[in-house]
């Protein structure tokens, strides 16, 4: 879990909001093979107390830079 700003490099508050068990990606529905192994990801959403980006803490998941 990240601690500091994408941005600036600050340190992030104390969770706003906590999402479990969402999918780690839309475009990317498990086969019926994955499915047994396939698990949901845990996030929070953090604002910089510096320069108040607001942003996830933890990491992109595989397939962020095919959506960039």
């Amino acid at each position: 879990m990240r601690q500091t700003c994408l941005v600036c490099g600050h340190q992030l508050s104390e969770p706003i909001l906590h999402y479990s068990d969402l999918p780690s990606g839309a475009q990317q529905m498990p086969t019926k093979e994955e499915l047994a192994s396939d698990r949901g990801i845990d996030f929070n959403v953090r604002q910089c107390l510096s320069c108040e980006t607001l942003q996830l803490d933890c990491e992109p998941v595989a397939s962020y830079r095919d959506v960039i």
